[in-house]
């Protein structure tokens, strides 16, 4: 399911570009009959795909999680996914608006990297506590950590004062 739909992306960019870009028939549409056009409908889809493949990416959403956005994120969602299926829709005419397709592949790809690095996050909680590891409790898995992380620090702080252990001989103390 995408994540925009033909009206989105209509009321994003300018529509009458939108229908030469989607129609291949080469007649007049009116703006209704331009949000149902089948390859309007596939930009959505493939840009909504690639939107999910960087979201999945690393664990950090699920399409459940985006579903549910509301407000300004979901507006910014379909503003994402909208700019990646004018892009599709552009590459269907390679030489026309040359331009505009350079630019908004640009932000494109900005958007997806954005996301996929978790700098954008939608404002879902699972993104923002990404950082807390719940182990159910189980505190052993934080003692190991603090116990690598001393004998890291130990490790530094007496190879500086008594040089490194090396397992070779290179001949200095005969």
């Amino acid at each position: 399911m995408a994540y925009a739909t033909g009206t989105d992306l209509v009321e994003r960019f300018d529509w009458e570009v939108v229908s030469q870009l989607a129609s291949d028939e080469r007649v007049e549409l009116t703006k209704g009959e331009v949000v149902n056009l089948p390859a309007l409908v596939t930009a959505l889809d493939d840009a909504s795909g690639r939107i999910e493949s960087a979201l999945i990416h690393g664990g950090r959403y699920t399409p459940a999680e985006l579903d549910g956005l509301t407000g300004n994120s979901l507006s910014h969602l379909k503003r994402i996914t909208c700019t990646l299926a004018m892009v599709g829709l552009l590459r269907r005419r390679p030489g026309v608006y040359a331009d505009l397709l350079q630019l908004l592949t640009a932000d494109a790809e900005e958007y997806l990297k954005m996301i996929s690095t978790g700098v954008d996050v939608f404002n879902l909680t699972p993104e923002i506590d990404a950082g807390v590891i719940e182990d159910g409790g189980n505190r052993q898995f934080q003692e190991i950590q603090t116990i690598k992380t001393r004998q890291s620090i130990s490790d530094n702080i007496t190879g500086h004062l008594y040089g490194f252990r090396d397992d070779s001989y290179n001949g200095r103390y005969r």
